[in-house]
């Protein structure tokens, strides 16, 4: 068992202003679901977490005063990303139970950014997935 103080780092490779992004918008999902993963109940603040650039030797977080040394993303906790993917979760079952399917990505005006609509979580398309049909990059105009 792991002992506090926890703390979560997630290693990528690139895309560094991807990520900034993603911390800028409350739209990392990965962090959220990294540090939600290390709390025992749902009364436990989640851990501070960010982004380890390989290939800049950058570390990206919104917590500062826990890494102090790494470059500063302002941002909010992670604990609003988490509440707004379980409530997308939870509403989008209520949505199927009352026969409504959405298909967000193939809407006539899709998303500019990512981000908490409504209280849930709503991503853009990203450009390094192969799952464009689903989200509506597929079906884009150039």
């Amino acid at each position: 068992m792991l002992s506090s103080p926890l703390a979560v780092l997630d290693m990528k490779r690139g895309g560094l202003s991807f990520r900034r992004g993603e911390i800028e918008t409350d739209s990392s999902v990965q962090l959220a679901v990294y540090s939600r993963l290390l709390v025992q109940n749902d009364e436990q603040p989640l851990p501070p977490a960010g982004y380890f650039m390989l290939w800049s030797g950058q570390l990206i977080t919104a917590y500062p005063r826990v890494f102090p040394r790494a470059m500063h993303i302002e941002g909010p906790p992670l604990e609003e990303t988490w509440n707004a993917i379980t409530q997308g979760y939870i509403s989008n079952w209520e949505e199927l139970e009352q026969g409504e399917i959405r298909d967000l990505g193939n809407e006539q005006e899709p998303l500019s950014e990512s981000g908490i609509v409504e209280g849930r979580l709503h991503l853009k398309s990203c450009a390094f997935c192969g799952l464009d049909t689903l989200c509506g990059k597929a079906f884009a105009e150039e």
